[in-house]
């Protein structure tokens, strides 16, 4: 009889731990490639080096969800950035680089807290057919915000197709975010760096639109705050796609302004890409760019590549320099 109402206890006890597991999933990339890099800067000669990937870089990340029953989940997550060829860290002392978060999802959608993508990040992502990738893509386009540290964000649920992405982040006196020179933090300067931003990210079908707005508090009296507005517009038809995104970014008064497109076209088990960027500082220093990959599948997870990029950069003084990369890379998917 106990060994009975033992075994009924158990059986009853065992959902209850069923919800307490969490689920955990290690995955990520190594992206090494061999790069040829000519700056077209007088006395410095061009170098022929083995670097972290030019695809979109290696890293690992860690992610979990626990079902905390009636529609809810925990989740979180965790990315690390390193280079491989020499296998240090890529960013200094931010050893999780990436994102590093964690929060609740239900019904209502999902609050994460802590360092994350932007919404103008979210916003932009659709207007690039590369993924972010390879060079010249439109990673912090215009000079726009691509993570916040300490921020509260809020993603909603599909709402007719769109979904809305809201974040608010304290600057806790890092003004790195304001395009600014660097001031001391001070009682009347303590809002420094506190920033939020909205994005509303559309998918229709073959189509997808985004349109982001961030507001950084310059701390400063007098000087308005750093704001950034952002647009792109994709679509894929079959295995052709094409992509323009578009970012002003204001920062005392002076209007940053840059412009994107892309394109890829399948071609069996390969990819091409072609991009194209012209970034206007503002002072009539423009920075044209162009970027040109093949990238083919070996398999589902292991890909080569070989990607060209070239910049036209104006300076204030002197001729133009002319910068251009070839690399050949490998990237593995785990």
């Amino acid at each position: 009889m106990k060994k009975s109402l033992l075994a009924l206890a158990v059986a009853a006890a065992l959902p209850a731990l069923a919800h307490a597991q969490t689920n955990v999933v290690l995955n990520g990339s190594m992206d090494v490639s061999v790069e040829h890099f000519d700056a077209d800067v007088a006395g410095q000669d061009s170098d022929l080096r083995v670097t972290n990937g030019v695809w979109s870089g290696s890293r690992f990340a860690i992610s979990g969800t626990e079902d905390l029953g009636g529609g809810l989940k925990g989740i979180f997550n965790m990315e690390h950035r390193l280079a491989p060829d020499t296998g240090t860290v890529t960013s200094g002392a931010t050893f999780w680089a990436g994102q590093a978060w964690v929060g609740i999802d239900g019904g209502f959608g999902a609050i994460r807290l802590g360092r994350q993508y932007t919404p103008m990040f979210r916003a932009l992502a659709g207007g690039d057919v590369t993924g972010y990738s390879w060079y010249n893509n439109a990673v912090g386009l215009g000079g726009s915000a691509i993570r916040f540290n300490n921020d509260v964000s809020y993603q909603s649920p599909s709402l007719g197709g769109f979904t809305i992405h809201g974040a608010y982040a304290a600057g806790e006196g890092d003004n790195s975010l304001t395009g600014l020179p660097a001031a001391p933090v001070t009682p009347a300067n303590v809002d420094v760096g506190d920033a939020w931003g909205i994005a509303g990210v559309g998918s229709f079908g073959p189509a997808n639109i985004g349109v982001g707005y961030h507001n950084i508090d310059s701390g400063v009296s007098g000087i308005d705050d750093t704001t950034e507005l952002g647009l792109s517009l994709g679509a894929k038809f079959g295995n052709f796609g094409v992509g323009l995104a578009g970012v002003q970014r204001e920062v005392n008064d002076n209007k940053r302004k840059a412009y994107y497109a892309s394109m890829s076209a399948g071609i069996g088990a390969g990819t091409v890409y072609l991009v194209l960027k012209r970034d206007d500082q503002g002072t009539d220093l423009n920075n044209d760019g162009l970027g040109l990959t093949y990238s083919h599948g070996l398999s589902k997870r292991t890909f080569v590549y070989a990607s060209l990029g070239y910049n036209k950069v104006e300076q204030a003084v002197g001729d133009d320099t002319k910068p251009r990369s070839i690399a050949l890379g490998v990237r593995h998917f785990f």
